[in-house]
C-alpha cells in the first residue's frame, strides 16, 4: 500500500490529523483553535465527544466561533474583544443570564460592538 501525503488529504482530514497529532504524548493541557473547522456532522459530532472526554481529565482550551459547541463542552466561557479579556464565567450560569438566543446573542453584540470600534478607529 501505498503513503497517502499529508497535502493530498481533504481539509477536514487534515484537521482531523492535526487532532491526532495534538494528543500524541498524552498531555496535561490541550489547545484546539477552531477544532470542528471543516467538519460536518457526525465528524463534528465524534470530535465534540473527544473534547467532552478530554475535558473530564485534562485542561481544554479551545478557540470557536461556534457558539452551540461551547455551550454543550466547555465548564467555562471566555470572549476576548479587541485583544482583551472581556467576559470569563462558568458557562451554565451564564447560559441562565442570556436566556434564548444564548451565547449566539452575546457572540453577535460583541462582534458588533468589535465592528464599532474598528469604524470610530478607521474615521
Amino acid at each position: 500500500k501505498t503513503a497517502t501525503l499529508v497535502e493530498d488529504l481533504s481539509l477536514a482530514e487534515k484537521k482531523r490529523l492535526s487532532i491526532a497529532a495534538a494528543l500524541i504524548g498524552n498531555p496535561d493541557v490541550v489547545i484546539m483553535d477552531e477544532p470542528f473547522g471543516y467538519l460536518e456532522g457526525q465528524q463534528s459530532d465524534e470530535i465534540a465527544r473527544l473534547l467532552k472526554m478530554l475535558g473530564q481529565k485534562k485542561v481544554v482550551l479551545m478557540f470557536t466561533a461556534r457558539a452551540s459547541y461551547v455551550e454543550k463542552l466547555a465548564d467555562t466561557t471566555a470572549f476576548i474583544c479587541n485583544g482583551q479579556l472581556v467576559l470569563w464565567e462558568n458557562t451554565a450560569e451564564l447560559m441562565k443570564k442570556l436566556g434564548e438566543n444564548g451565547l449566539g446573542g452575546l457572540s453577535a453584540a460583541l462582534d458588533a460592538f468589535n465592528e464599532e470600534d474598528v469604524e470610530e478607529e478607521n474615521e
